[in-house]
């Protein structure tokens, strides 16, 4: 079997600019990429007598003389068909590669009209000229190997007319792509097709998402299916690119008189403490009663039961979706809606017997808004938040801010009040506020923010108070208590007893309750909680916690984590 010294040589010989590529794979391992190509045989023993099992790479284009065809068949692509379709067959072609994923490269002799596109011909077919580069044999990919069939060493064919027909077709024609097409697309593409097909991909969202943040989050997902994806980085570049150009269009401000605006009342679903269309975050300590307070207020929307302040429901029985990843709903959360007084049959909830990925506030957004829609959903609970944002840093800004921004959007647009469950941390010299544990973005985004706790002062009392309200003035703080309640079967549910009022405020509250509690208790369970959700790079976790290296360390070390 010939080394792929050797044949980096012989193509090198035969006037192919080459270079290598990372061992097992398709990247450069050069710093410029296909642009360090050479057929300088020094060079070349330089490369490969430093990584030996370097894949090789050709550079197509003028300098080597040839084009190359690339028909795919990754990704429930059929590259075959598509050339078919076009009128090419590859049993004319002379030169050519069976790649790893048994698709194959067709070479042409070197012709201007092509250049690099993707799916430009049809689907699964991309093309390689001046600025691109192929994987030759014998590199492999997985283990899996690229093999000639016939030899390199015959004339290339001349490039079919019927592709620079095609690629010279106006760009009305050429550049129209069926919705079969943009699916083909969406699903990833590979190495080599991903720098050409980024700008279409995001132009094409940019086009179709109703705002900027949408568009910049799925452009993400899509780069996410990419084998390998770029980097964050480049996706944010050609994202910003696009928007800059947007801005410059001058169609991102149409200014009017604030006298052509009509004021309306705003929307409560509970007055003075649920806005309609607006997520409220439900807060507090682990075992506290957040849960139980979620399922009471689902239960009175379902059944039309009056708030626990007493205040009528004048929007009546309704529909409530309940999103739980941490309860049963079996022996969780059935039975304490049933005790609470609410009607199951307006309660919705995702089957927990069917083994199907995360659901994600922004995979599942079509999901959502069609049960929205179909239900005329009024409360949508989430318990907790974190558990549906799968793949995002909870502790960064910019992450939170563009997934959530167009689920956001969703409720605003329909009416619904989101009722969102997060952690609290233990730090004990932060207010309410400051220890939502996660991104600062969870509590801006939320228009109002209520706190579940114990009572200092009466240790069989839980407190409902709000340390944020944006669009009134701060509500009443309410008091419960929690009690069993049988039900047929032989079932005992907790309920939340409403007893009254407090004038605590949720910091003072705080304060109170942590008095004599030794603080390294504290900083142990806030690290456990930063953790709860998986790694945490240290850097973030130092300043997530305000916390030194030292102190770090040393709790690290007592915890038993690196």
């Amino acid at each position: 079997m010939t080394s792929l010294l050797d044949a980096a040589l012989q193509y090198a010989a035969h006037g192919w600019r080459v270079f290598p590529l990372v061992p097992g794979a398709k990247q450069p391992l050069t710093a410029h990429g296909f642009r360090d190509a050479t057929t300088d045989e020094d060079q070349i023993l330089s490369w490969w007598s430093s990584t030996p099992e370097a894949n090789i790479g050709i550079a197509t284009g003028r300098g080597s003389g040839i084009v190359v065809l690339d028909i795919d068949m990754k990704n429930a692509k059929d590259g075959y068909t598509s050339a078919k379709e076009l009128g090419i067959d590859p049993a004319d072609t002379p030169v050519q590669v069976v790649t790893a994923s048994r698709g194959a490269h067709l070479y042409f002799a070197y012709d201007a009209a092509i250049g690099n596109s993707a799916s430009k011909l049809g689907v699964g077919l991309d093309t390689r000229g001046e600025g691109g580069y192929v994987v030759v044999p014998p590199s492999q990919i997985k283990g899996q190997p690229y093999m000639w069939l016939g030899s390199f060493k015959q004339p290339p064919s001349k490039v079919p007319a019927a592709m620079i027909e095609k690629m010279q077709a106006p760009a009305s024609l050429a550049s129209k792509r069926t919705t079969d097409d943009w699916l083909h697309l969406l699903d990833g593409v590979g190495e080599g097709s991903r720098q050409d097909t980024l700008p279409r991909i995001v132009g094409k969202l940019y086009a179709s998402a109703p705002d900027f943040a949408m568009a910049r989050a799925l452009a993400h997902l899509w780069n996410e299916r990419n084998q390998p994806p770029l980097s964050a980085k480049e996706v944010d570049e050609c994202c910003d690119r696009i928007e800059r150009k947007e801005d410059a269009k001058g169609n991102q401000a149409d200014f009017i008189s604030l006298a052509d605006v009509e004021m309306t009342p705003i929307p409560w679903l509970w007055p003075g403490y649920l806005p309609q269309g607006a997520v409220t975050l439900l807060v507090g300590d682990p075992g506290k009663g957040k849960t139980l307070v979620s399922l009471d207020l689902a239960a009175r929307v379902s059944a039309g039961k009056p708030w626990p302040d007493e205040t009528p429901n004048t929007h009546g029985p309704a529909t409530v979706i309940v999103l739980t990843a941490e309860d049963d709903l079996g022996y969780t959360v059935r039975p304490r809606i049933e005790v609470a007084g609410g009607d199951v049959s307006r309660i919705k909830v995702v089957n927990q017997s069917i083994a199907k990925p995360t659901l994600s506030l922004t995979k599942s957004l079509d999901w959502l808004k069609q049960e929205i829609e179909q239900s005329g959903v009024m409360l949508l609970v989430i318990d907790p938040l974190s558990a549906y944002m799968p793949g995002v840093d909870c502790f960064k800004d910019n992450e939170v801010r563009s997934h959530l921004a167009p689920f956001v959007q969703l409720t605003q647009q329909h009416g619904v009040t989101v009722l969102a469950i997060v952690h609290m941390s233990k730090n004990i010299e932060r207010g309410a506020l400051q220890r939502v544990l996660g991104s600062t973005a969870f509590v801006a985004l939320a228009r109002a923010t209520f706190m579940v706790s114990l009572d200092p002062e009466d240790e069989e009392q839980r407190l409902f108070t709000c340390p944020k309200c944006n669009l009134s003035r701060y509500p009443q703080g309410l008091t419960f208590h929690i009690m069993e309640q049988g039900l047929s079967g032989g079932i005992i549910a907790p309920v939340a007893v409403w007893d009254g009022t407090t004038d605590l405020h949720p910091d003072e509250v705080l304060r109170k309750l942590v008095k004599g509690r030794p603080e390294s208790t504290l900083i142990e369970s806030d690290i456990l909680d930063a953790l709860a959700q998986g790694p945490v790079p240290v850097k973030e976790l130092e300043t997530h916690l305000e916390m030194n290296e030292r102190t770090r360390r040393r709790y690290g070390k007592k915890l038993g984590i690196e």
